[in-house]
């Protein structure tokens, strides 16, 4: 069966932050996963205005989300933000990515934002892939991501030494 998206309820809280849990573990980048700043910012993103939290469902239940968001806050046009976006394992290679990354850029369109953007940044090896996907609905490289690690950063964590 293919899979629909929705916008998240309160009730997929619990399966939310336990793939949230599954993206932090996944990441090479060494961060650690904090349940209740993970639930802080999936309230956020489904109460505020200007925000979505989007979840991709199948037979097997959630097989993940999208958080969207606009910013005009300096701009008289709203500009979109692709926040967070992750699938489980099990669902990629799926109709799964697709449908999700479709109800984004729905999303955006439906709020007339001028320009979209989107960081490939989770360090889980999955970057040209979420390249690939967004290209397909008219995402292209536009420019570096720079990264500053804190001083306090232990770079061990991160393989970096």
């Amino acid at each position: 069966m293919p899979h629909h998206y929705r916008t998240a309820m309160p009730e997929d809280l619990p399966v939310l932050l336990a793939i949230a849990e599954t993206f932090v573990a996944e990441s090479a980048l060494g961060y650690r996963f904090d349940p209740s700043r993970a639930e802080q910012a999936f309230w956020l993103h489904m109460v505020e205005p200007s925000a979505d939290v989007l979840v991709i469902e199948g037979d097997s239940g959630l097989a993940g989300f999208a958080i969207v968001a606009t910013d005009d806050h300096f701009t008289a046009e709203p500009v979109g933000y692709l926040v967070k976006f992750y699938i489980r394992p099990e669902a990629r290679g799926s109709d799964a990515g697709r449908t999700l990354t479709a109800a984004c850029v729905d999303w955006f369109d439906g709020r007339a934002c001028v320009d979209a953007w989107a960081t490939a940044t989770a360090g889980i090896g999955q970057d040209g892939a979420f390249i690939n996907l967004l290209g397909k609905f008219g995402f292209a490289p536009a420019g570096p991501t720079l990264r500053r690690l804190s001083p306090r950063h232990d770079w061990r964590v991160v393989g970096h030494g």
